[in-house]
């Protein structure tokens, strides 16, 4: 950047002229590089964000194996934990433990009516 009063040039980060001290008027043209820099630094710490937020909502539950599931299944308590843990590392596995521990979970609750309700009927137990 030129000096206005001397026409030394100087960095475009000084706010003075390097040779004669006087104060640099800026452009409308001057650009902060800096600010340029950190603005696609942020944009791409945008993009990549937004991609790795699509690739965890195509989740491919056919990736995590059935175990999981079971283990859910049989362990509910299990399966949520593990869907809390692996939720943002291996969202398939996560959501297949998940998926088998709210199966588990309404069934214990149906069998235990189904019992409350045929020992009720044979006049206790």
């Amino acid at each position: 950047m030129k000096c206005k009063k001397c026409g030394f040039d100087t960095p475009n980060n000084s706010n003075f002229c390097s040779h004669c001290g006087s104060p640099m008027d800026f452009d409308d043209e001057f650009i902060n590089i800096d600010s340029k820099i950190e603005e696609e630094k942020n944009e791409e710490h945008t993009k990549n964000a937004n991609e790795n937020m699509n690739q965890m909502m195509n989740i491919d539950m056919s990736r995590a194996s059935i175990g999981w599931y079971f283990l859910g299944f049989f362990f509910p308590l299990a399966g949520i934990i593990i869907f809390f843990l692996f939720l943002y590392k291996k969202p398939d596995l996560a959501f297949k433990a998940r998926r088998g521990a709210i199966h588990g979970f309404i069934l214990s609750i149906a069998l235990t009516f189904l019992f409350i309700i045929t020992v009720s009927l044979k006049g206790g137990l």
